[in-house]
């Protein structure tokens, strides 16, 4: 049990470093993954996580979730999707267990050009000033590494690396590098 609040603790640390943000409510808590403009809207994606003990069947309505820009104008959700399953303006219930993430995306009817929402209300918990990235960025090429040929004596075929004197700024680890070439 130990290993599992550590290493849970450790993921949650992690989270935190990487610039994501989490908010506990009654039942659970939501990590946003991010929101950013897709098909003229902004789309928000989170993870819920069920914090109570056993599993619980919950209504999610789509009518208690909106955002605020940042001209102060109110939009409100056209899509909610919880587990992979879309809703539109109907309650659903949705089954959760116990520290399973369930992913939740929002879709609110903001203008692409959003840059960030003041506030995301979310059912029972409200959040505030979250930034809007532009349009996803497509995914990089496949780079197909060309047949290797045997190297020269003494040409480093890679490298190991090796952390220290780590310290924390900002929430950014700064550290110093050392480089052993393998041959």
């Amino acid at each position: 049990m130990k290993r599992i609040i550590l290493l849970a603790t450790a993921l949650t640390a992690g989270l935190s470093w990487a610039g994501a943000q989490t908010w506990d409510t009654r039942y659970g808590t939501y990590t946003l993954k991010g929101c950013y403009t897709s098909a003229g809207a902004v789309r928000c994606d989170f993870g819920y996580v069920y914090t109570q003990d056993g599993n619980q069947n919950l209504q999610v309505n789509p009518r208690l979730y909106e955002a605020v820009g940042a001209d102060g104008k109110t939009y409100k959700a056209k899509q909610v999707s919880v587990g992979g399953q879309p809703l539109s303006t109907n309650t659903l219930s949705q089954q959760f267990y116990k520290g399973v993430s369930v992913p939740i995306s929002v879709v609110f009817d903001a203008p692409p050009t959003a840059t960030v929402f003041q506030v995301v209300a979310l059912q029972d918990v409200a959040v505030n000033n979250i930034p809007v990235r532009g349009a996803a960025a497509p995914l990089p090429p496949v780079v197909k590494t060309p047949a290797t040929t045997t190297q020269p004596a003494g040409v480093p075929t890679g490298f190991t690396m090796r952390l220290s004197n780590c310290k924390v700024t900002s929430g950014v680890y700064i550290c110093t590098a050392t480089l052993t070439p393998t041959r």
